[in-house]
């Protein structure tokens, strides 16, 4: 320590405190994402043939009602980013993974092809409210030095879910219908939204 006119000086500059990515709201929100996207993925390769075969529909009524939920995650776009601004991030983490867990308890009731449509199309809002304000969330979340780091982690959540969504629901349908498949998708939805309120924003 060295000492010049009254005024000290370390020896070894302070070095800056390490800036965590792996916070527990970062981790809660990762874990959250990754059951939202579960529950999309355990259902989407199991879609056509349920509606083929139990509402016997035509392969381009399957592309209708497969287009409808992109077209509704297109139309919630704007709305969602507006909500996201003037209420909160959680807010419309909230709507969309709510929107995931009441969707798919629909789909056993459906049947028709016109009830299937009409159920996709509502169930494709959730992705645009969720992802919306996950994707703003991440960013507040990580510390700016990290941020594209962060961005590469919480995009894995949605890659580990298609990796194994599809043969989860696949195996599920063999073995118990497709009653029991949306049951579980129903389940993931309600996970993802479970765990919100212990995140902070």
């Amino acid at each position: 320590m060295l000492r010049s006119a009254g005024v000290s000086f370390s020896s070894h500059a302070s070095q800056p405190a390490p800036e965590v990515l792996f916070s527990k709201d970062f981790l809660l929100l990762c874990l959250s994402t990754f059951l939202f996207f579960a529950s999309m993925f355990v259902i989407l390769p199991i879609l056509p043939p349920f509606i083929i075969h139990e509402l016997h529909g035509t392969k381009s009524q399957v592309g209708l009602i497969m287009g409808a939920f992109a077209a509704a995650s297109i139309l919630s776009r704007p709305a969602s980013g507006r909500i996201v601004e003037s209420r909160s991030r959680k807010f419309g983490l909230a709507l969309g993974a709510l929107i995931y867990c009441l969707a798919p308890m629909f789909y056993t009731f459906a049947d028709s092809v016109a009830i299937m449509l009409v159920v996709r199309f509502c169930h494709g809002a959730g992705i645009a409210f969720f992802t919306t304000a996950s994707s703003v969330l991440v960013a507040d979340l990580a510390p700016a030095s990290r941020r594209g780091e962060a961005m590469g982690y919480f995009g894995m959540m949605l890659n580990i879910a298609l990796a194994c969504g599809p043969f989860v629901g696949a195996a599920l349908v063999a073995r118990a219908g497709f009653p029991s498949l949306f049951l579980l998708a129903s389940a993931l939805g309600l996970a993802s939204l479970v765990i919100l309120p212990f995140l902070s924003e």
